[in-house]
């Protein structure tokens, strides 16, 4: 299955441990999902990752970029 993530799941991701969204992107693999994004939605989502703070970042870095 493929699954598109927008600008709004993504910083969900970034921005909560325990949400659907991040669950979406550590368990894709696990459950054999293939997860895209467009370039606009990865660069709105850059832009607004530092509201974030670190932790956004850093889950970012580790969780969703990699996965995408």
């Amino acid at each position: 299955m493929t699954l598109f993530l927008d600008t709004s799941v993504l910083i969900s991701a970034c921005g909560s441990e325990k949400g659907a969204s991040r669950h979406v992107c550590e368990q894709g693999v696990t459950h054999g999902w293939h997860l895209i994004t467009s370039g606009y939605c990865r660069n709105e989502t850059l832009r607004n990752l530092p509201r974030l703070g670190a932790k956004g970042l850093q889950a970012w870095e580790r969780i969703v970029e990699p996965r995408i």
